[in-house]
């Protein structure tokens, strides 16, 4: 509450991941699914049971991707996206 009397929320903090050195924040990685192809995405930092932390996503093909082939193009557009984006 401040002075006034009004009640006021922080905002929530961002989720980001260091990963290999590199600060991620999974919406920045969660956007390079941009093909007209993606349904949705969605892009999560878990901890391996190795112990070292991985980028998980999951991507689901836009209604009408009824085939394996055209599954199969989305996911290749997504790796694509993300190989000339991201840092090894």
């Amino acid at each position: 509450m401040d002075a006034s009397g009004a009640l006021r929320f922080p905002a929530a903090p961002t989720p980001r991941s260091r990963i290999r050195g590199y600060r991620i924040e999974p919406g920045e990685v969660q956007g390079l699914a941009t093909d007209p192809r993606v349904g949705s995405a969605a892009v999560l930092a878990r901890r391996m049971p190795q112990g070292h932390v991985a980028l998980i996503g999951y991507v689901v093909p836009r209604a009408g991707a009824d085939t394996e082939e055209a599954r199969a193009g989305v996911w290749s557009a997504v790796r694509a996206s993300a190989r000339r984006e991201l840092p090894d």
